[in-house]
């Protein structure tokens, strides 16, 4: 007899009937179906209308950047949590049939209870002896019939895809209806809805240029300024009016212009504050800050001087707006100002020169060779003078725009060179803020020629008769505008009678100058027989040098030297002993007459007749012409030594006249000293 086991046998698990896990089936996918759309169409929806939110409101007043971005995160969060919540719910939590059992039972109980209890039989593994194979699977067929019976999509939950869907196409048809209206506007709020936080502007129907209003506005303090508001081009809405207001001043209208902008004019302000502007849906505010106007605080001009003077650049202050400089110079204009520049123009505007201006006069020192060319020389200069004249009215260069160098608060021009001509510069600024000065600020430049220097003698006669072997001491004088190269003597001689021997003919430096060297003097000490000067006329004449090329020497007005022989020079003493003994006789007998007078007045009045009107007027005529003649008594008195000091250097004059002319000087001496 077989053993047997003490152990219960165990069933394997019965499956569900085909059917009915097909009917199961197929309510899972349209389960599925229905909640993903919801949860598609549910994040499309609050998508739609967070931004329909914003298009719609930025039609009436800009959206802060806070509140279009709580509108976006309320629209976004319907797709970023609420539909994976909804899918999580549905989907995830329907996979398994009891669950699907159980959705079930919500609409139908019997049958979803049922249904749950023939899913729980499937699993369990009971011993045959607890429930046969063959119950098992009648339960199993019985319930799927009953479940055949029904429309399982009967117990789906409440869907709300259709009016999801119905929502979102309405939303979609109102975004479409805005696009095609206002497709700027739409663009601008998508912008906008997507990235709140970025610096997109609000868009508007009526746009302004904001590229064209500088913000802050920067105008003169006090004064009255216009502010201009421009429209785009391609602005939607152009109003034939808009209106600004100061801070909280009254509104000022403006027409639109036609060159599509608004004009104000606003009075003189100085307190910071905006300004507000208006026009259709449009609305702009600029910050507006008064400010002084930048000034000229100093103006300074580098003059390089022609390179044959040798002279370093000088600076000149030129605040006053006039500037004097040689001709030949470069110059460069440097300003400076309140307030740092953003812009300048500078523009060289060049002018004749007056017809004599740089003509020479004809009582100017004369360049010549020698001292002997004076008179030709001068007649060369007034025909250069008639030359110059012509050649002042040559063509002058083109007005242009100079380039300059800005570097903060200061402002420089290009080298100008100068040539025969005058200038005018005239300055324009702007700085940094925009404002510009209250006026232009304009440099005269006059233009100078290197004046000829001039050279003089003092201290001698302009004739004079020396022995060959005396000696004259005098000054020499040279001045020049710039640099003094040197200064000398020249001398050229004649004969006042044929003869075979070449007159004297030379020059002496006397004194080394510089570039710096405006003025020179030195003391002459000239003898005509130490430079083998024989007796004959000689005309003697100071002499400069500047640094001009081409210049040459500049002369002085000579002096005539007639060096005599001892025989002529005799002869010259003698005649002038003569004259001055005549005028000696002459002044002796007014002396006599006045004299006369005198007594003859004394004699026929009384003393009180002498104290009449009449007397006293001829007393007092007398005693003036006393006190002439003893001034002509001093004066012949003085010539008279000068004579005797001659004579005595002659040396060859016979005893007798040298006698006589002692006698005559002290016969002088004592009458000069008579009452």
């Amino acid at each position: 007899m077989p053993e047997t086991s003490s152990r219960p046998s165990t069933q394997e698990p019965t499956a569900i009937p085909a059917e009915l896990s097909k009917q199961l089936a197929d309510f899972q996918r349209s389960l599925w179906r229905i909640k993903v759309t919801e949860a598609v169409l549910a994040g499309l929806f609050g998508l739609i209308i967070s931004f329909l939110m914003v298009f719609a409101l930025e039609r009436l007043f800009p959206i802060p950047a806070l509140v279009r971005l709580a509108i976006l995160i309320s629209g976004t969060s319907l797709a970023a949590v609420f539909a994976p919540y909804w899918v999580r719910r549905w989907v995830y939590g329907h996979r398994r049939e009891e669950q699907l059992a159980r959705l079930i039972s919500r609409k139908f109980p019997k049958l979803g209870d049922r249904l749950l209890g023939i899913v729980e039989l499937q699993g369990q593994q009971e011993a045959k002896e607890v429930m046969s194979p063959e119950l098992r699977a009648a339960a199993m067929i019985h319930v799927a019939n009953q479940a055949a019976k029904r429309d399982m999509n009967d117990a789906l939950p409440y869907s709300r895809h259709k009016k999801l869907a119905l929502g979102v196409l309405m939303g979609a048809a109102a975004i479409t209806f805005g696009f095609s209206i206002a497709p700027k506007a739409g663009g601008n709020a998508l912008k906008r809805w997507l990235m709140p936080l970025s610096d997109t502007d609000h868009y508007t129907f009526t746009q302004f240029d904001t590229d064209k209003m500088p913000n802050p506005l920067v105008v003169p303090l006090g004064e009255a300024f216009s502010f201009n508001a421009p429209l785009k081009e391609d602005s939607d809405n152009k109003p034939a009016t808009a209106r600004a207001r100061y801070g909280q001043q009254e509104w000022l209208q403006a027409e639109l212009g036609e060159n599509g902008s608004y004009q104000f004019e606003f009075t003189g302000q100085e307190t910071q504050d905006r300004i507000t502007i208006e026009a259709g849906d449009a609305k702009h505010s600029v910050w507006v800050e008064p400010e002084v106007r930048p000034e000229v605080s100093g103006f300074e001009a580098t003059v390089a001087l022609p390179d044959y003077l040798q002279l370093d650049p000088r600076n000149v202050d030129i605040r006053t707006g006039v500037l004097t400089a040689l001709e030949g110079s470069k110059v460069v204009l440097k300003g400076s100002f309140s307030r740092q520049i953003s812009k300048a123009i500078a523009r060289l505007e060049p002018q004749p020169l007056e017809e004599t201006a740089i003509s020479k006069s004809s009582s100017a020192p004369i360049e010549a060779e020698n001292p002997s060319d004076l008179e030709s020389s001068r007649t060369k200069v007034q025909e250069a003078d008639k030359k110059a004249e012509i050649e002042n009215l040559v063509k002058l260069p083109e007005p242009r725009d100079l380039q300059l160098s800005l570097d903060g608060a200061n402002v420089s021009t290009e080298s100008i060179g100068l040539g025969r001509f005058h200038a005018s510069v005239p300055f324009t600024w702007t700085d940094v803020k925009g404002l510009e000065g209250a006026g232009s600020f304009k440099v005269e430049i006059k233009t100078s020629e290197d004046q000829i220097p001039t050279s003089y003698i003092q201290g001698i006669e302009r004739n004079i008769v020396i022995l060959a072997e005396e000696t004259l001491e005098f000054d020499i004088i040279s001045e020049d505008d710039f640099g003094l190269r040197e200064i000398g003597l020249s001398w050229v001689g004649s004969y006042n009678k044929p003869s075979d021997k070449e007159p004297a003919n030379g020059s002496l430096t006397l004194k080394k100058g510089s570039p710096s060297s405006n003025r020179l003097s030195e003391r002459a000490i000239f003898s005509p027989q130490t430079y083998g000067i024989e007796p004959q006329t000689l005309i003697l004449s100071a002499y400069t040098e500047d640094y001009k090329p081409g210049r040459g020497r500049i002369f002085s007005e000579p002096i005539t030297i007639y060096i005599l022989t001892r025989d002529e020079h005799a002869q010259v003493i003698k005649k002038r002993f003569d004259r001055v003994i005549s005028e000696l006789e002459d002044a002796a007998r007014k002396e006599l007459n006045n004299l006369d007078e005198n007594e003859r007045l004394d004699k026929n009045n009384t003393a009180e007749e002498l104290q009449s009107a009449d007397a006293k007027e001829q007393l007092a005529e007398s005693e003036q012409k006393e006190a002439e003649n003893a001034e002509k008594m001093k004066e012949i008195a003085k010539k008279m030594e000068e004579i005797f000091k001659d004579a005595a250097r002659n040396g060859e004059l016979d005893q007798k006249t040298m006698k006589e002319m002692a006698d005559a000087l002290q016969n002088m001496k004592e009458l000069g000293e008579k009452d």
